[in-house]
């Protein structure tokens, strides 16, 4: 789709809509070397020059992995900042850029930021059922019944649909004495986990979100990185998660298969058995010796 002279300026850095438009009307601007002075008009893949310098239009669209850090926000507004668009690659500041639902400032993790629209509506649609992982750490003590609650679906504070079946694990406490819990979820309501594990006693410390459907938070990736989506990626995606435990647990089995094998290899072989007939004769042999009269010692008398 055509985009207008002032938007295309402004995602390429050169200020806000308003000061764009002033530095087009300033006569700063041309398009196939001819002054623009109109805001409004559509481009269409001409060259563009600012001060007789050549904007590039670079990519056309783009995916990132981010690893949200605690302290940045998912919007826009840059009386919220700090923000989250500020870890993106400069290249990429002419896209406009969405992130695949929002984490608030006090939750780190995994988020999907993309150009393409229909990849922001099919990870956040809760009809395609893609969980994401969130690992929390709460205080207070959780209810009783609390993971077949989940399971069904909680009814929370001014929302009067009760949430989707979600699956929580709780685990043994930390040493801060924490409570350890993980949620998968399928949808994502405005501080859906906060608002859920408060409804079932607890109070949400600290949160982070480690996986969306089968794509688990890469290695290569710390907290305040920003990189592009593998093909391999963004497929996992999509991906179901038990699924794919299934194949790197088939994977890894194989591998411990192979080193044995490979360390079986490596044991020096046994010595060959003697022949059957070879030890026969041995035996033989040695009872034979043994029946022979021994040689005098020389340093005593034979006896008589």
């Amino acid at each position: 789709m055509a985009e207008r002279l002032d938007a295309f300026l402004a995602h390429r850095g050169f200020g806000t809509r308003s000061q764009v438009r002033d530095l087009v009307r300033r006569g700063a601007v041309t398009l196939d070397g001819v002054i623009c002075r109109d805001n409004t008009i559509h481009l269409h893949g001409e060259k563009i020059t600012v001060h007789g310098d050549v904007v590039e239009r670079g990519v056309e669209s783009a995916t990132l992995i981010v690893h949200k850090p605690l302290g940045l926000s998912c919007s826009h507004d840059s009386q919220e900042a700090p923000l989250l668009e500020e870890l993106y690659p400069p290249t990429l500041i002419h896209l406009n850029l969405e992130s695949a639902g929002r984490l608030d400032r006090d939750t780190s993790g995994l988020i999907i930021v993309s150009s393409d629209g229909e990849l922001i509506h099919a990870l956040t649609n809760p009809r395609r059922q893609i969980f994401k992982r969130y690992r929390i750490a709460y205080s207070g003590k959780l209810s009783h019944h609390a993971i077949a609650r989940a399971a069904r679906g909680i009814r929370l504070a001014n929302d009067p649909r009760p949430t989707l079946p979600a699956r929580l694990e709780i685990h043994a406490p930390g040493e801060d004495g924490l409570g350890r819990a993980t949620l998968h979820l399928a949808e994502g309501r405005n501080h859906q986990v906060r608002h859920m594990i408060a409804a079932l006693g607890g109070a949400v410390v600290t949160l982070h979100r480690d996986r969306i459907g089968a794509l688990e938070l890469p290695l290569d990736c710390p907290a305040g990185c920003a990189r592009e989506i593998t093909d391999s990626e963004r497929d996992l995606l999509f991906s179901d998660p038990a699924d794919v435990d299934a194949l790197n647990e088939a994977e890894a089995a194989a591998a411990a298969a192979a080193e044995e094998v490979a360390a079986a290899a490596a044991v020096p072989p046994m010595p060959a058995a003697e022949p059957r007939a070879e030890r026969h004769l041995s035996r033989r042999m040695r009872l034979k010796m043994a029946s022979e009269p021994k040689a005098p010692d020389p340093g005593f008398p034979a006896k008589r």
